[in-house]
């Protein structure tokens, strides 16, 4: 698939999943803009791939989000891959957990995508896509992790 001339922003764009999805956009022609909060792996990742374009941001601060994102948008496609999964025994689950664990799952990922819809809109884009990127896990021992990423789809 061809991706010349396509602006795509890549959540949790730095390491695992979502790196190896960077890679496969700027192989592909598109011009890649990897966030992540993480800015050493960020530094590894422009080293590797030096046509990437890293954002150095914390997701669960919406209004450094919206001002990064407003700075480098807007973008044909989104890739909301950035996630968190905190392997905690259901049982000993505190409210600090749930709010992290929905902070990034659900609620990052919503104020991303209200974003790029906004940026799309504003701007006229045409076959803008978002993809949203969720695992399969235990329901035993990841049970908040797995309820935050049900209420994104509902």
């Amino acid at each position: 698939m061809d991706f010349i001339g396509k602006r795509i922003l890549v959540t949790g764009g730095a390491q695992g999943l979502g790196r190896s999805t960077v890679g496969k956009f700027d192989a592909a022609g598109g011009k890649v803009f990897a966030l992540d909060k993480d800015l050493v792996e960020l530094e590894t990742l422009k080293a590797d791939l030096p046509n990437v374009t890293t954002i150095g941001v914390d997701l669960l601060n919406w209004e450094a989000t919206r001002i990064e994102l407003e700075k480098f948008g807007p973008f044909d496609h989104l890739v909301n891959n950035a996630g968190v999964c905190p392997l905690e025994n259901f049982l000993e689950t505190q409210e600090e957990d749930v709010n992290y664990i929905f902070g990034v799952n659900f609620k990052a990922a919503l104020n991303v995508a209200k974003l790029f819809t906004k940026g799309v809109i504003e701007n006229g884009i045409v076959g803008a896509s978002i993809v949203n990127v969720s695992s399969v896990v235990s329901i035993v021992t990841l049970f908040t992790y797995l309820l935050s990423e049900f209420l994104f789809y509902l």
